[in-house]
């Protein structure tokens, strides 16, 4: 699994929950109550141990703003289930992504 990739990071400043348990395969129930970044890299990490997993546990929102500049290093950004005030902070890098060719997805649910 993973393949292709080389490295990944999880942005993510929040605590697994009992609604995580339904919606992210990623997260055990052993994980409740604990910091969601973390669970969800050590699960990926799983995947392919030859892929490095980071993560930065910080609300996306909070990290743009102090770092605007953070996910521009991406090749690739997969945001899930966010608000509308990320997308619209990524959406200049995503544009930029785009111009460069480079893939991006951004998933809301409704």
């Amino acid at each position: 699994m993973l393949g292709g990739i080389a490295a990944f990071t999880v942005v993510d400043g929040g605590i697994v929950s009992p609604a995580d348990l339904g919606n992210n395969f990623l997260v055990e129930a052993s994980a409740l109550g604990q910091r969601r970044a973390p669970a969800v890299t050590s699960a990926l990490k799983e995947l392919n141990e030859n892929v490095a997993g980071n993560y930065v546990e910080e609300d996306p929102v909070s990290l743009l703003a102090a770092r605007p500049d953070f996910f521009r290093t991406f090749t690739l950004v997969v945001a899930t289930q966010v608000s509308i005030d990320i997308e619209v902070h990524l959406s200049p890098d995503v544009h930029a992504a785009t111009v460069r060719g480079l893939p991006h997805y951004i998933h809301r649910l409704a």
